[in-house]
């Protein structure tokens, strides 16, 4: 499966998150079988895109 494109072209963004939100997410990702860096792309596109940013 190709990446996606915001894989081709990455753009940095910096989180600080507690180690329980890390192990939940970590199990989300797991149960959704991806990774939790393509977990976390995909929220931060869909609220870029329902507020009006669609691109940084």
């Amino acid at each position: 499966m190709p990446r996606p494109k915001s894989f081709r072209n990455p753009i940095r963004v910096s989180l600080t998150l507690d180690g329980k939100v890390l192990r939940g997410a970590r199990r989300l990702a797991q149960a959704k079988r991806r990774s939790l860096s393509e977990m976390v792309s995909e929220v931060l596109s869909r609220y870029l895109r329902k507020n009006g940013r669609r691109s940084l």
